[in-house]
């Protein structure tokens, strides 16, 4: 993998953080960036980032308001991400920790503005990613749900609450094992299981409005997604990256966002 070149980045300044992939000379996204970063060709799809947490940070990019929230809430993280890709475990306890925090944040909404509230246990998902996949009962939990708020009366908030569900139900079944049918490898199945999850979020809480849009967006990232992602992170052992700069000199890099 080719050196961390920070320096040279420093000559060059940094990169504007913005919504999509982008350009070299206008900005781009999360990913994009550490993508040149980190030495590789300007692509979202750095091959230093478990593509789960790709996946996560493009969610994170793209749900954020504007370029100048992006700086702020991405700038201290920026280089969080790079060689995180490692083990397959890491990458699918990443995937269970994804599903379950999506699971307690949007489905709780998708099912409430249906007034379902009542029929669903969430503490049946457990917060801990210390299990080695997504359960059966997961699974067919998320298909009751989905089929429940599917044949209920067509109305906007139905059909988008619907959409969650079986977006976190089609997350489940590639976590589990049960949508392989697929998917070409369990790398990529897991890879389809976040893209779903990141669907789920859009559909409840996205720039199109959402089921709840939250008042503050940046804020309520703060709060609920960027935990996730730093114990995303932690999981399992980075793949070293050698770096062309001093500790130091990464951290003004960091701080000149």
């Amino acid at each position: 993998m080719s050196a961390f070149d920070v320096y040279k980045w420093l000559d060059a300044g940094p990169i504007a953080l913005v919504k999509g992939a982008g350009h070299p000379k206008t900005g781009g996204c999360w990913m994009s960036a550490i993508s040149r970063y980190a030495g590789e060709q300007w692509t979202d799809h750095p091959e230093c980032v478990c593509p789960v947490i790709r996946n996560f940070c493009i969610l994170i990019n793209d749900l954020l308001p504007s370029d100048a929230a992006r700086g702020r809430v991405i700038g201290p993280r920026l280089f969080d991400p790079i060689g995180t890709r490692g083990s397959l475990e890491a990458m699918e306890l990443r995937a269970v920790m994804l599903l379950n925090a999506c699971v307690r944040m949007c489905l709780p909404i998708a099912v409430k503005v249906n007034h379902l509230d009542y029929y669903y246990d969430f503490t049946r998902f457990p917060e801990s990613p210390s299990f080695p996949g997504c359960t059966v009962d997961t699974v067919i939990t998320l298909h009751a749900v989905w089929r429940t708020l599917d044949q209920l009366p067509y109305t906007p908030m139905q059909s988008d609450a619907t959409y969650v569900a079986l977006c976190l139900h089609k997350a489940a079944c590639y976590i589990a094992g049960t949508g392989n049918e697929y998917a070409s490898c369990r790398v990529e199945s897991l890879y389809r299981a976040a893209g779903h999850v990141g669907t789920a979020y859009e559909t409840c809480l996205g720039a199109g409005g959402g089921i709840k849009k939250p008042e503050n967006m940046e804020d309520w990232i703060v709060q609920n997604v960027m935990p996730v992602f730093d114990q995303m992170v932690a999981i399992g052992s980075k793949t070293p990256i050698e770096l062309s700069c001093s500790e130091r000199d990464l951290d003004c890099a960091v701080q000149r966002f």
